[in-house]
């Protein structure tokens, strides 16, 4: 059933549980033993933020893939996967392929990974 008004649209703003999450995404090589990292956006999805800028600088060239995640505590840095914050895999949305051959950009991932 599709409703044509905002009032009956259900966005992800509307789902308490999720709405002050932060999206993100899991960045990995693809033989899984560099590259680890683990970032999310600096404003949550109730906001309208449905992105996140990956920066790619300081990793090798390779390919890797991308998860899209929400978190319920913001990490801006990738240098670490800080503990005690929880992560919510987006089970629904596959994962990206990701060819990394210049190094002095960013790859951003949204919703549509």
């Amino acid at each position: 059933m599709f409703f044509t008004e905002d009032d009956y649209s259900v966005n992800i703003s509307d789902i308490d549980s999720i709405k002050n999450c932060y999206f993100g995404a899991y960045l990995v090589s693809t033989n899984g033993t560099t590259g680890a990292r683990m970032i999310t956006a600096t404003s949550p999805i109730v906001n309208g933020v449905t992105y996140v800028d990956i920066p790619i600088s300081d990793i090798s060239a390779g390919s890797y893939y991308v998860y899209p995640l929400l978190s319920d505590t913001t990490n801006t840095s990738t240098l670490s996967i800080p503990s005690g914050i929880i992560y919510y895999p987006l089970d629904s949305i596959s994962r990206s392929d990701l060819l990394i051959k210049s190094l002095n950009s960013s790859y951003k991932c949204d919703f549509l990974c």
